[in-house]
C-alpha cells in the first residue's frame, strides 16, 4: 500500500522492484516492500504470497488491484504459472452440492493447483463431470492475495 500515484490505474500492470523483505514495527506481518516505476514505495503483504517464490532484487509485474477512497494503493503479483482468463487443468478431488440465498441447488466441484491448495468452483453442468476422473479444466476468473 502507498499514497496514490498519478501513474497508476486500477486494473493495469506495471513493474516493481522487490526492495526488501521485513517485519512491520507492530510486528502484524511480514511485507515486501517494493520500488514502483513513479520511485515511491509500496508494502506488499508476504503471507499472502510465500508460495511465489519471490526475493528481494527481482523485478515482478503487479497489477494495480485497487485505490481506495483513502489513496491506498493495493498490488496483485502475477502468479507465478496461472494467469486470469486462461483455462488450466485441475486435479479433481471432489463434488459438492448445496443451496444458495434463493434456495436453489448449485454445484461445486473441489480442484487442487500446483501448490496442493484446495480451490472450490462453480461447475455449471455436474452430470458432465466423471466420478473418478482426475483432471477438471477451470476458467481463473481471478487471482487476488494470491488465491484463484
Amino acid at each position: 500500500m502507498s499514497i496514490r500515484s498519478k501513474n497508476l490505474t486500477e486494473g493495469g500492470y506495471l513493474k516493481f522492484l522487490i526492495y526488501r523483505k521485513t517485519i512491520l514495527p507492530d510486528e502484524s506481518r511480514e511485507v515486501f516492500i517494493l520500488i514502483g516505476p513513479d520511485k515511491n514505495k509500496y508494502l506488499l503483504n508476504a503471507t499472502y504470497y510465500d508460495h511465489y517464490g519471490l526475493m528481494p532484487g527481482q523485478t515482478i509485474s503487479c497489477k494495480v488491484d485497487k485505490i481506495n477512497c483513502s489513496g491506498e494503493v493495493f498490488l496483485e503479483p502475477g502468479h507465478p504459472y496461472y494467469k486470469e482468463g486462461e483455462i488450466y487443468e485441475f486435479k479433481l478431488i471432489g463434488l459438492k452440492s448445496g443451496l444458495n440465498i434463493r434456495g436453489e441447488i448449485f454445484h461445486t466441484a473441489i480442484v487442487e493447483d500446483l501448490h496442493a491448495r484446495h480451490w472450490e468452483c462453480i461447475v455449471n453442468e455436474p452430470g458432465k463431470i466423471v466420478p473418478g476422473s482426475s483432471l477438471l479444466s477451470c476458467v481463473v476468473k481471478r487471482i487476488k492475495k494470491s488465491e484463484l
